[in-house]
Order: structure tokens, then sequence, then C-alpha cells
């Protein structure tokens, strides 16, 4: 469970700029430095190459950091591994019988 965050509320907005503004540098800077490799050698392809690694590298940190994917799941004991769903109070017995598992 994560820590409740007890900074000031600007501090915490501050953070969140900070991170997504990050995000937009990330997406923006490959295909601008892409552009420029195309003028000074007079290719045609590093441009899009830099819009392809911006826009994926930018969406990977995105989602990163509002939560949705690489955030480690708690391991559960080895009765309940792979039952998604299951109540504490129930068991893998079946000779034990509840009624909250009815």
């Amino acid at each position: 469970m994560s820590q409740p965050d007890d900074r000031p509320p600007i501090a915490r907005a501050l953070d969140w700029v900070s991170q997504i503004t990050t995000v937009g540098f990330v997406m923006a800077l490959p295909p601008i430095a892409g552009d420029w490799l195309d003028d000074r050698w007079g290719t045609t392809y590093w441009a899009p190459a830099g819009v392809i690694v911006g826009v994926t590298v930018g969406m990977w940190y995105l989602l990163r950091i509002t939560g949705a994917v690489g955030t480690e799941k708690k391991s559960r004991p080895e009765s309940q591994a792979g039952k998604p769903g299951r109540k504490e109070s129930q068991t893998d017995d079946p000779s034990v019988r509840r009624d909250d598992a009815l």
C-alpha cells in the first residue's frame, strides 16, 4: 500500500506538471532532432523515425507515471495464486462449509 502524500497541494501539483512536461519533451525532441539530421545529411527518414520513437517512448512514460503499466503487483499467498476474486475467508478444502461461500 502506498504511503499517504502529506505534501502541500501545490507541491503535488508541481510534481504532476513536471512529469507531464517531461512527457511533452520526450515526445517532441526526437522528431526535432530527426528533422535536424535530415536537413544536415540530406536524408528523409530520421524525422519519421523520431516521430515513432518519440510517440512510443512518450506514451510508455505517460502510462508508467499514471500507474497503468510498470507497477509491481502484490504477491498473494500460494493457496490463492491465480484465483482472482477470492475472499480471504474462502478455503480450498471442500469439507469446510462456510455460509459466506454460498
